[in-house]
Formats: structure tokens, C-alpha cells, sequence
């Protein structure tokens, strides 16, 4: 979530340009994936002007 961008794609890092660019291309669906250390707050900062649900999916067991 840290490089995922927030400001306005002329003053976007290379790495922040190449995630807006990945989420940007999706036309029906477009899902992400982050850590559960990542919190619902800093999820909902970033996204704060786009229309998306979170979703936690149960984990049946560890993978590791």
C-alpha cells in the first residue's frame, strides 16, 4: 500500500505510474490483494475516490 499512488499521475513515482497504469486497464473487475497488517483505514485512504468493496475471505490454514 505504500506505493500504491495518491496523488495526481504527473508527479507519480515509476513504481506508483506502473500500478496505476496495471489498475487503470481493468474494464468490469479488478481485484488486489494486501496483507492483513494492512489496515481497512489506510485501504480506504487510499482508495477514497473509487467504488470498491473489501472483502475478507477466511483462511483455512496457514501457508507457511
Amino acid at each position: 500500500m505504500n506505493d500504491f499512488p495518491d496523488s495526481h499521475p504527473d508527479i507519480m513515482t515509476e513504481k506508483q505510474w506502473m500500478i496505476y497504469v496495471a489498475c487503470s486497464r481493468a474494464q468490469h473487475f479488478l481485484a488486489l490483494a494486501a496483507p492483513s497488517t494492512v489496515s481497512d483505514t489506510e485501504i480506504n485512504t487510499k482508495l477514497r475516490e473509487m467504488d470498491y468493496g473489501i472483502q475478507k475471505p477466511e483462511i483455512q490454514q496457514e501457508l507457511f
